[in-house]
């Protein structure tokens, strides 16, 4: 009498359980594989949390993109200021803040007060711009505008400073009221924008690169120096050349 035939089986399987063949699944039992799969994705998520708690945001570049953001969308625009509609108008003046000028006279104080060139130079402010006064004494020989050495050395201190900065500089040349007399014409007016304009040539060559305005007063400020002071010492200080430094920078466009 013959065995009972055993049915035919299948190699083992990954999980070592051999498969009779021709035998179905059962329905709804899930593949064995996909409990491994969801396993090692659970795992590797775990890991990818704890690097990124251990690791350190890079300030510089989440503040350049959220600065990108900005620009693109316009997260922080304000509101727009009242400008000129016409594409052809009058000239308009595109400024922004400068240095701020108590800090610079700090500087500069420290500077006059070491340098024994610059012990005749005076600062103030006044109506939103820092002034220094440098005597035509110091600067120049009587009558002319040709800068003499020590005038020179101390427009190269100054240089030094104002060189480094952005707001706009102006300089002004002051005469007293006696009229100079060249050729038979009165020049006091000429003779301070000759004045002016080789201190702003000076400053340009000892550092300050970028236009300086001149402009030239004669006597016309005469009026404002200290009527109580004796005629020979308000004319001392009427000789003088004004470097004058905004609290702006900017230009005429």
């Amino acid at each position: 009498m013959s065995a009972p035939a055993t049915p035919a089986t299948t190699p083992p399987t990954i999980v070592g359980r051999p498969m009779l063949l021709g035998r179905k699944k059962p329905a709804g039992q899930p593949a064995q594989w996909l409990v491994t799969f969801a396993d090692l994705a659970a795992v590797l998520v775990a890991f990818f949390v704890l690097m990124f708690s251990m690791s350190e945001v890079d300030t510089d570049r989440w503040n350049g993109a959220v600065d990108a953001l900005d620009r693109q969308f316009d997260l922080t625009r304000e509101a727009d200021k009242a400008k000129p509609a016409a594409e052809q108008n009058i000239t308009q003046l595109l400024a922004e803040d400068g240095l701020d000028l108590g800090y610079l006279r700090r500087i500069l104080a420290g500077h006059v007060a070491e340098q024994p060139v610059l012990q005749g130079a005076r600062m103030r402010v006044v109506d939103g711009s820092l002034i220094v006064t440098l005597p035509a004494g110091l600067l120049f020989e009587s009558g002319g505008s040709r800068i003499g050495d020590d005038g020179r050395r101390s427009i190269f201190v100054l240089a030094g400073v104002l060189g480094r900065i952005k707001n706009d500089i102006d300089v002004v040349g002051h005469a007293d009221p006696r009229l100079v007399r060249n050729g038979g014409r009165d020049t006091n007016w000429e003779l301070s924008l000759a004045r002016a304009a080789a201190v702003a040539r000076a400053l340009n060559a000892a550092g300050v690169g970028r236009t300086i305005r001149v402009a030239g007063a004669g006597a016309g400020r005469f009026d404002e120096i200290d009527p109580d002071l004796p005629t020979a010492r308000r004319h001392e200080l009427a000789r003088r050349v004004d470097i004058v430094v905004r609290d702006r920078t900017g230009g005429l466009k």
